[in-house]
Parts: C-alpha cells; structure tokens; sequence
C-alpha cells in the first residue's frame, strides 16, 4: 500500500483540541500537534510532515480489521 504522507494520516499526530490545557488553547492557530518525541508539541507546518524520518501510519483498526460486520 503507497501511504500518503500526511498529518492525518500518521500515527504520532493528534488534534491539538483533544490535548490538555495549556496546549489545547492553540487549536485555532496549530490544529495538530505531534507525539512522536513523548510529550505533545504543536506543528505550525504540517507539510513538514511529509518529510519526517519518523512518520509512521495510523493504524486504521476499524476500517483495516475486517470486523465490519457482512450482510
């Protein structure tokens, strides 16, 4: 599969919205934040992201595990 490499589509990324305060107060200007290095920072350019040596796909459990139910 060709992943395409963006914030939404890689596992250490995270709506800033759903962090604890004080970081959640930057949603508006950082939607995203990153965990990939522990602690959560925000990501003031999410086209860095493409290049990330560290950037791994999201694991997709409820699209990707076959437990959708067969009518």
């Amino acid at each position: 599969m060709n992943d395409v490499r963006t914030i939404q589509r890689c596992r250490w990324a995270e709506p800033t919205l759903f962090l604890a305060n004080p970081l959640w107060m930057a949603a508006e200007e950082y939607p995203w934040s990153c965990r990939r290095d522990g602690a959560a920072h925000t990501v003031p350019d999410t086209g860095a992201c493409r290049e990330c040596a560290r950037w791994e796909a999201r694991r997709d459990d409820r699209r990707d595990s076959g437990s959708r139910r067969q009518v």
